[in-house]
C-alpha cells in the first residue's frame, strides 16, 4: 500500500471531503449509527451534501436535488461535468429552478458535442421503439405505454375491461359511464335511451388537453355524425363520451372545481405507486347553474382547466399558498377548509377513496405498459412516470375520476403553483435516485464506488432465481397467500437487489406516500392481469417488515456484506481493494483516506 502523499497537491478539498465520507458510509459494512431519514450525509456546516449514501454497503449514492430556498454543500468542480440535464420544450422554469440549484448543468445547443451524454431529461411522451435508444444510464420521465393512463380511450377502455372482469362495485363506480365512439355507438344509444331521465354528457377528443375541443351536449343529436361510422385512422371522428355530473360539490364561491392529484410510478417490475401529499383545487370562474340548456356554451362555468379560465375576466388569482380566495387553492387548503367549515366531511374518507380510485386506475394499464417496457426498455433505472390525476367531487363529497394526465403541468404562474410544484419535483428527483453516469469512472480511479453500475440493474435471472419466479407465482394463482410467507425467508442476489431499491426509495420518499406495495395494499393482487413474482416478493417484505423497518434494513445489509459479488462482478479494482483491506467493526473514517491514497488518486 502506497502511503506516499503531498498534502500540497490537493486540488478540491470539498471534493475529497465528499469522496471520504460518502466512501467511507458506504463501504462500512458495520456502521451501527445508520441514519434512516434523508439527506443522510451533512457538511461541517450541516447542508446536505450532493452525494447522498445508499442505506446499505456498496450501493452507489445519489444525487440530492434542492431548492432556491435551502441551502446545500457546493458541488464540486470534478463532478459538475457529469451531471447533464437535457432541456425539451416543456422544460418548466420551475424545474430549471431545482436542477440548476443542484449542480446540473442544462443542455440547449443540439450542436454541442456533450449533448448526446445527457443523464436526464423531462419531455413529452415518446413512441415506444424510441425508448431503446435511451442509455442505461439515461432517466427520462415516461415509460412506454403510458399513454394508456393519458389517453381518454385508452383509459376508459382499460377501466371498463376490469369492471366487467372484477364488477362495477370494484372497477366501475368511481367515473362516470364513458363511451368510446365509433366503437360504442351502440351502447350509448341504447344506455341513452333507457335511462328514463334528462341527461347531460361532455364530448372530448380522446387525447386532447387544457380543455380543447371539449363540448357540452343534452341531446342525442348534438354527437358529431362522424362519430357514428368507424374511419380508419380518422382521428377528427373520434371522441370520448362522459356523463356529466350535474350535482358537483360547491363551497361558499358557488363554482365546480376539481382537484389535481399528483402519482408518481417509479418502477413497473416491481410496481411502486407514490402519491403527493398536496396538489391544487382549480375552481371555475363562472357560478354553476342547473339550467345546463341555457348554459352550453359557456365553458368558465362548465372547465375548471388554468388555461380555460384565465382568459376570463372575473378570474382572481391566488398568491397565498395557505388563502381560501381566488380561482385556485391547494390541496391541504381545501382538505383544512372541509376540516374547520364543513365539520360533516370525512376528509380521510376522501382521502381514501382517492388512493383506492389511483391504485385501481394504475393496475388497470399495467399489463400494457408491462408488455412495451419488457420489451423496449434496457434497464430499470431510466424510466419513471408522473402522472396528474383530475377528480371532482359531487354534493355527497364522493370523488370522481375524470381523467389522467400523462407530462403535467409544471409551470408556474403564481406563488401558488411554486409553492405546491417546487417541493414536489424537489422530492421527485430525490425520489427516482439520479446517480453519476458511468464515463466518471474513465476520470477517476475509485469511481466505480460511486456511480452508475448497469450490473446492479441486470435483468438477467440465474436458474435458481427462475426456478423460485415459477414457484410462488403458480402457488399464488393456485392457493392465494398459503405460501408467499416463505417467499422471504432465503433470498436472492435478484431478491435483495429489489429489496434495497425498495428500502432506499422509500426513505427518500419526502413528501411522497408509497400505495403500492403497502402493508395494506395486499388485497389488490388479485387484480392484476399477470401477477409478477416481484409484486409478491414486495408485498410479503411489507407484511413482515412494515412495522419495523429498520430491522428489515439490518437484515439486508448482513446479506449484502458477505455478497460483493452482486455489485462489482468480479471487478478486478474491488478485489483488489478487498485484498488490501479487512472490513471489520473497526473500519473508521480515516480509512476513507487509506481507501482514497491506496488508489494513487492524483490529488492527493
Amino acid at each position: 500500500m502506497n502511503d506516499n502523499y503531498n498534502e500540497n497537491e490537493i486540488i478540491d478539498e470539498n471534493y475529497v471531503n465528499l469522496m471520504k465520507q460518502v466512501i467511507n458510509y458506504s463501504l462500512n459494512f458495520y456502521n451501527k449509527d445508520i441514519n434512516y431519514e434523508f439527506p443522510r450525509l451533512m457538511d461541517s456546516n450541516g447542508d446536505p451534501l450532493v452525494l447522498q449514501p445508499s442505506l446499505f454497503p456498496m450501493v452507489w449514492p445519489t444525487v440530492y436535488f434542492t431548492t432556491e430556498d435551502e441551502s446545500m454543500s457546493s458541488v464540486p468542480n470534478k463532478l459538475k461535468p457529469y451531471l447533464k440535464w437535457k432541456l425539451s420544450s416543456i422544460t418548466a422554469n420551475t424545474m430549471k429552478t431545482v436542477v440548476t440549484k443542484s449542480g446540473f448543468r442544462l443542455l440547449r445547443d443540439k450542436n454541442q458535442k456533450v449533448y448526446k451524454n445527457w443523464s436526464a431529461i423531462w419531455c413529452k411522451h415518446l413512441k415506444s421503439v424510441d425508448f431503446k435508444t435511451i442509455k442505461d444510464y439515461q432517466k427520462v420521465n415516461h415509460f412506454p405505454g403510458s399513454f394508456h393512463f393519458g389517453r381518454k380511450d385508452k383509459l376508459w377502455q382499460n377501466l371498463r375491461s376490469m369492471s366487467a372482469k372484477h364488477g362495477f362495485e370494484v372497477f366501475g363506480h368511481f367515473h362516470p359511464p364513458t363511451f368510446v365512439l365509433p366503437h360504442d355507438w351502440t351502447q350509448l344509444k341504447k344506455y341513452w335511451i333507457n335511462s328514463g331521465e334528462e341527461l347531460v354528457f361532455i364530448l372530448k377528443p380522446p387525447a386532447s388537453a387544457r380543455g380543447q375541443g371539449i363540448k357540452i351536449i343534452n341531446t342525442f343529436s348534438d354527437i358529431p355524425k362522424t362519430s357514428r361510422t368507424k374511419l380508419k385512422h380518422n382521428l377528427k371522428s373520434q371522441y370520448v363520451v362522459q356523463k356529466y355530473i350535474t350535482n358537483p360539490c360547491l363551497l361558499y364561491n358557488e363554482t365546480k372545481f376539481d382537484l389535481r392529484v399528483y402519482v408518481l410510478i417509479t418502477s413497473i417490475d416491481p410496481l411502486r405507486v407514490y402519491i403527493y401529499d398536496d396538489g391544487l383545487v382549480r375552481f371555475a370562474s363562472h357560478k354553476y347553474s342547473d339550467d345546463i340548456q341555457n348554459n352550453r356554451d359557456n365553458q368558465f362555468m362548465h372547465l375548471t382547466n388554468y388555461s380555460v379560465n384565465k382568459n376570463n375576466l372575473n378570474y382572481v388569482p391566488n398568491h397565498d399558498i395557505n388563502g381560501q380566495t381566488g380561482n385556485k387553492w391547494t390541496l391541504k387548503t381545501l382538505w383544512r377548509y372541509f376540516n374547520h367549515s364543513c365539520k360533516e366531511v370525512d376528509v380521510e374518507a376522501i382521502i381514501s377513496s382517492i388512493e383506492d380510485m389511483i391504485t385501481k386506475t394504475i393496475i388497470s394499464c399495467e399489463p400494457f405498459v408491462s408488455k412495451l417496457v419488457k420489451e423496449n426498455v434496457k434497464s430499470r433505472y431510466s424510466c419513471f412516470e408522473l402522472l396528474g390525476f383530475d377528480i371532482m367531487l359531487d354534493n355527497a363529497y364522493k370523488p370522481w375520476l375524470l381523467e389522467v394526465n400523462i407530462s403535467p403541468s409544471l409551470r408556474s404562474d403564481s406563488s401558488l403553483d411554486s409553492a405546491v410544484k417546487i417541493p414536489l419535483i424537489k422530492d421527485m428527483f430525490n425520489l427516482i435516485g439520479h446517480q453519476i453516469p458511468p464515463n466518471f469512472k474513465r476520470m477517476e480511479t475509485f469511481a466505480e464506488f460511486i456511480c452508475f453500475n448497469r450490473h446492479y440493474y441486470s435483468a438477467v435471472l440465474t436458474d435458481e432465481e427462475i426456478i423460485k419466479h415459477k414457484k410462488y407465482v403458480s402457488s399464488f394463482v393456485d392457493n392465494s397467500f398459503a405460501e408467499t410467507a416463505e417467499i422471504v425467508t432465503h433470498l436472492t442476489d435478484e431478491d435483495i437487489r429489489i429489496l434495497m431499491e425498495s428500502e432506499d426509495e422509500f426513505s427518500r420518499a419526502g413528501r411522497f406516500k408509497r400505495l403500492l406495495p403497502s402493508a395494506k395494499s395486499r388485497h389488490y393482487l388479485k387484480y392484476f392481469d399477470q401477477l409478477l413474482y416481484s409484486n409478491l416478493l414486495l408485498d410479503e417484505w411489507e407484511q413482515q417488515y412494515s412495522d419495523n423497518r429498520e430491522k428489515g434494513i439490518e437484515r439486508i445489509r448482513e446479506l449484502v456484506s458477505s455478497r460483493h459479488h452482486m455489485f462489482y462482478n468480479n471487478s478486478e479494482l474491488f478485489n483488489t481493494f478487498l485484498r488490501n483491506f479487512q472490513i471489520n467493526d473497526s473500519f473508521e473514517e480515516n480509512d476513507a483516506v487509506l481507501v482514497i491514497r491506496f488508489f494513487h488518486f492524483d490529488y492527493i
